[in-house]
């Protein structure tokens, strides 16, 4: 009876271990899927990131804004000031970008996507051969007239 406790109890155990194991494999591969793209030239990883310094910058940009055109322009405003230097051998993460004051289009791009997730604002990168940008849904009055890029 005891000798059939314990052989119900590792069976259970190791069941719950396998289901543990399968959903963190799960979870790894969506992780995955989600941070590197297949191109034609390689792969893309992505380094969004939402760490606390970028959280702030995202605060401290945005303070003075009541909507989301207005944070979103603040932020396209900051990345855009940074040069745009071609560094293709080192991807650098929105926060060393911000601290050495130049990137690529990758390392912007990375920003200033790191700043809009932040800000909860919906964006999406766009890979084209040897580019990359962002786009970001905008439903503003104000921009009726204006010039760009529409994505259905």
């Amino acid at each position: 009876m005891k000798n059939e406790t314990s052989k119900n109890i590792s069976i259970v155990i190791i069941f719950i271990s396998f289901c543990l194991f399968m959903y963190v494999s799960y979870k790894a591969l969506v992780v995955v899927d989600a941070t590197q793209i297949g191109t034609s030239n390689g792969i893309y990883t992505s380094y969004v990131s939402t760490s606390e310094e970028i959280q702030q910058k995202a605060r401290n940009l945005t303070q003075a804004c009541n909507d989301t055109l207005c944070s979103v322009e603040s932020v396209l405003n900051f990345v855009t000031a940074i040069p745009y230097v071609t560094n293709t051998f080192q991807k650098s993460s929105p926060k060393k970008t911000i601290e050495q004051n130049f990137g690529d289009c990758d390392d912007k791009s990375n920003l200033l996507i790191s700043l809009l997730h932040v800000l909860d604002i919906e964006a999406y990168f766009v890979l084209v051969p040897k580019h990359i940008f962002v786009i970001v849904r905008l439903s503003d009055k104000r921009l009726l007239g204006k010039k760009g890029l529409w994505v259905n």
